[in-house]
């Protein structure tokens, strides 16, 4: 008997499945703040207190998010190796 949890089938299950469906949910949630995001102008996201600095981040961010949500669906592909969190860095915060 090994010490500590013993790791049972049920969870690694949970686990795999967890993680599988939090990605699928946030490639669907990119998508979407992807679509809110570039029904914007600049103008009006520097209304909202951003400079355009920031604006720029945030869509360069979103355009490379969505970039590898297109690929995790199959919609696109990806002919060269590309870092996605480049831009993304500049906007997630805590939790690095």
């Amino acid at each position: 008997m090994a010490v500590g949890l013993n790791v049972t089938k049920q969870d690694v299950d949970i686990v795999a499945g967890s993680i599988a469906k939090d990605l699928n949910m946030t490639f669907g949630r990119i998508t979407s703040f992807k679509a809110w995001l570039d029904s914007k102008t600049d103008a009006e996201l520097i209304t909202l207190g951003y400079v355009q600095a920031d604006v720029d981040a945030l869509r360069s961010a979103y355009g490379d998010a969505n970039q590898l949500a297109t690929i995790f669906n199959g919609t696109a592909t990806l002919g060269v190796a590309k870092d996605f969190r480049t831009f993304l860095k500049r906007v997630w915060g805590l939790g690095s």
